[in-house]
């Protein structure tokens, strides 16, 4: 998908029913979709003064597409995958705890949102409805989160910044939060996005890295 060019997308998702891509933009402070081969582009949501985009994720089952907005009144929304009835299911304005959602992830077999605020440096489960747990309070490990991935039982997420001469990947208990492990990466340009698959031959993970030409093996 091309979009304008110098436009700053910061996240994508993929509805892979309907052959649709979504993006949230810093600069134009837009979500936009559009089909796989960059056609039939069209805005989604024009975003207020002072909203700061981060993540965009999908849930091409249950219609719906949600972003999160770390500027003015942070909140994760939620909308029809046509832009539609839009709402907020987590706001500060509200009382709700929520500052930094820099990252967001869905289980699409669950019908479950992961996401993490860098503020609080803490990871949540929520349902489609805003009812939302907290999995594990103010970890280290979560003050520069960036993107976010599911696979089997396992929570993953990697850094905006270096640490330590190197981006580091981390990964955590979807269920609880626990058995913390932490993966330096030997990549040099920051990740823009990643997912998880099984390799069938090696048995092992590997990580994809969007923006970048490297695959990386996590065991």
């Amino acid at each position: 998908v091309k979009v304008a060019e110098g436009t700053d997308c910061v996240s994508i998702a993929v509805d892979w029913v309907n052959k649709k891509v979504y993006w949230v933009t810093e600069d134009r402070a837009q979500l936009a979709v559009s089909s796989y081969d960059g056609s039939n582009q069209a805005t989604l949501l024009w975003i207020n003064v002072g909203w700061i985009l981060r993540a965009v994720a999908v849930s091409p089952k249950s219609g719906y597409i949600f972003w999160s907005n770390c500027g003015n009144d942070p909140h994760i929304g939620r909308a029809n995958m046509d832009g539609t009835h839009q709402t907020f299911l987590i706001k500060e304005s509200e009382g709700d705890q929520i500052v930094a959602p820099t990252a967001m992830t869905i289980d699409q077999n669950t019908d479950h949102l992961y996401w993490i605020d860098t503020h609080y440096q803490t990871l949540h489960i929520m349902d489609f409805n805003g009812n939302n747990f907290p999995l594990q309070r103010s970890s280290i490990h979560m003050i520069s989160a960036w993107r976010m991935s599911l696979f089997e039982d396992r929570v993953y997420w990697v850094d905006s910044e270096m640490s330590e001469g190197a981006y580091k990947m981390h990964r955590a208990s979807k269920l609880t939060g626990a058995n913390y492990i932490e993966t330096s990466l030997d990549i040099e340009a920051r990740i823009s996005g990643f997912r998880m698959y099984t390799d069938c031959f090696n048995r092992h993970i590997l990580m994809r890295v969007l923006a970048t030409t490297a695959t990386t093996s996590v065991s």
